[in-house]
């Protein structure tokens, strides 16, 4: 447990600048930018309702920082071979701790937008803009739906960025980098034919199907319009399922292509 809590102490230290940075943008894209727009742009629009609407940009934003902020750790790691050849944790253990400290970050960043985004349903005159039917309630479990959503779409992008960064790694450490970047790309695009192969068969489609997630806060929201909220309010529970497993798959195959990589370095 202290081998991970130095790995993570190491990774915060590192990371403090660029996180910083990712707190004051959505400070601004959140608790400035809807005031402003509301202001110079449309004031028939309420101020809520463009902060709604800035917070789903920004957490797609936000959706992929974990596999951004793994890479940049890695690339700043991969400087200094000693740091994985004659360290006592394993490659999964540096590699796990840096996807760790990227996830929970993550999910900071999501907390402290919503944070933001009910500053400014305060200060903006409360409901103004709300429809009387809804609730706060209603509001803080829709971004805890959207939110998880969010934050499983980008472990699926960071289990996949990993294992295609380390495909690139062991290329370049072969072929250079010339032939490893178009090589990479060309796999990368292939794997999305196979996945479109694979999930079009029948017994996949039954598969990715079966079961079923409601989100009752999202239907409740998408019943309103004004607020630009155009969301389903279900997800397959095998796909979900499916989605989570493979992910787990790709980043252990990542490690195993990355510690090869280390090991013949």
């Amino acid at each position: 447990m202290s081998r991970w809590k130095g790995l993570l102490y190491k990774e915060w230290i590192v990371a403090r600048p660029g996180l910083a940075a990712v707190m004051i943008a959505v400070l601004l894209a959140i608790g400035v930018l809807p005031f402003l727009f509301h202001r110079y742009i449309s004031g028939e629009t309420s101020v809520i309702t463009y902060g709604f609407v800035l917070s789903s940009f920004t957490l797609l934003f936000l959706s992929y920082m974990p596999v951004l902020s793994l890479f940049t750790s890695l690339t700043m790691d991969m400087k200094r071979a000693d740091i994985w050849l004659h360290s006592p944790s394993s490659v999964g253990v540096l590699v796990g701790a840096k996807a760790l400290f990227a996830v929970v970050t993550t999910v900071a960043a999501m907390v402290w937008l919503v944070f933001i985004l009910m500053m400014v349903f305060l200060t903006s005159g409360g409901a103004a803009g709300i429809p009387e039917e809804l609730g706060t309630g209603v509001f803080i479990g829709f971004f805890g739906e959207i939110g998880s959503l969010v934050l499983l779409i980008s472990l699926i992008q960071l289990s996949v960025g990993f294992l295609f960064w380390s495909i690139y790694q062991g290329l370049r450490h072969k072929f250079g980098r010339i032939l490893a970047v178009p090589v990479t790309f060309l796999l990368f695009i292939g794997s999305f034919w196979l996945n479109d192969k694979l999930s079009g068969l029948p017994a996949a489609e039954r598969l990715l199907g079966a079961g079923e997630f409601r989100f009752p806060n999202t239907e409740r929201l998408t019943q309103y319009s004004d607020l630009g909220i155009e969301l389903s309010g279900s997800l397959a529970a095998g796909g979900l399922v499916v989605a989570l497993a493979v992910s787990v798959l790709l980043f252990w195959l990542g490690l195993l292509l990355f510690d090869k990589k280390v090991a013949g370095a």
